[in-house]
Formats: C-alpha cells, sequence, structure tokens
C-alpha cells in the first residue's frame, strides 16, 4: 500500500513539474519572432523616415520666417514706445541677424549719424538660421522707425529653394505680413 501511495505521490509531482516546464517555455519568444518584429519596425521607419524629414525641414522654414516676423513687428513697436530707430541687421550670408537700436543723446540732432547698439533681453540676442534653410534680402539691415514706419522690404525665407515664404512690408503699409511662395 505504501508503494501505491508513492507511485501515487511520484506521478502527481511529476505532472506537477511537467506543467511547470510547460510553462516557462510558453512565456517567452523564440528567436524567429524577435527578428521578424525587428524587421517590420526597421521596415515602418525606413518608409516613414523621408516624410518625417520632409515635414521637419517645413517645420524649420516655418519657424524661421515666424522668427523674422515677430521679430520685425517686435521692432516696429519698440521703436514708436521708445521713440528711437532700430534696425534688422542680417550678417552678409543671411545665416544670422539681429535687433539693435538707435544710440542716441540728448544734445544729438536728428540729421547726425545714427549709432547702433544691442538692445537688451532675448529680442536683443543674435538669432541663427537653419542649416537647410536660406534667407535672400537686398539690403542688409531694415530700419524701424519712431513714428510707426518701416523700410519697404520682401525678405524670402526658402527650404532648398523649394518651398519659399515672403516676409513683407510692401504689401500693406506699415505692416509685417508672411505669404506662401515668392511675391
Amino acid at each position: 500500500m505504501t508503494q501505491a501511495v508513492d507511485n501515487d505521490h511520484s506521478s502527481q509531482l511529476f505532472l506537477c513539474c511537467s506543467r511547470v516546464k510547460q510553462r516557462k517555455t510558453s512565456l517567452g519568444f523564440t528567436l524567429v519572432e524577435i527578428l521578424l518584429v525587428v524587421a517590420l519596425i526597421a521596415i515602418l521607419a525606413g518608409l516613414s523616415l523621408p516624410r518625417f524629414s520632409k515635414t521637419y525641414a517645413h517645420f524649420q522654414l516655418q519657424t524661421t520666417a515666424g522668427q523674422i516676423t515677430d521679430l520685425m513687428r517686435y521692432a516696429q513697436g519698440r521703436a514708436i514706445t521708445k521713440k528711437r530707430t532700430l534696425k534688422l541687421e542680417f550678417d552678409p550670408s543671411y545665416k544670422k541677424y539681429r535687433l539693435s537700436e538707435e544710440k542716441r543723446s540728448p544734445w544729438q540732432d536728428d540729421e547726425e549719424v545714427q549709432e547702433f547698439e544691442e538692445i537688451p533681453g532675448r529680442f536683443g540676442r543674435e538669432f541663427l538660421v537653419a542649416e537647410n534653410i536660406s534667407v535672400e534680402y537686398e539690403d542688409p539691415d531694415i530700419r524701424f522707425y519712431p513714428d510707426g514706419k518701416i523700410d519697404p522690404a520682401r525678405i524670402y525665407v526658402c527650404e532648398k529653394n523649394e518651398n519659399c515664404l515672403t516676409v513683407s512690408t510692401q504689401e500693406q503699409y506699415g505692416h509685417v505680413q508672411t505669404f506662401e511662395g515668392k511675391i
């Protein structure tokens, strides 16, 4: 009788252990399954990368044109409130630009040569143009006057000369506007 109990006990132990082994083998992934998932992710990434880079380039184009537009609107408002001439200056390569303010002493006549200095704060810093963005403008600077006038200007901000935005002060007097394409 003890031998029969031992056989029942050992058969139950065997069944228990075999179930544990079955569970352990069914919990993991095989190498083939993992490689299949990695291959699918690689294919999806390869298909979406060109679309992402095109979207990112367009985002950089809009950001650069928006920064120039906002800086020009700020310059116009500051020129009026501070009663000083401001200018937006581009470096010769058109890869950097900054805003500067007329430096005027109380005894200086309006007709004297104007000197400009950096304005304090975040609008006085040097702004950089993204590598794949080009900026085109005829003059190296645009002036903003205390009476609200702005030098007539059209600034072309282009992405690899394909898509362009135009930042303009010519279409409506005293306003800075952004347009799709080259005007």
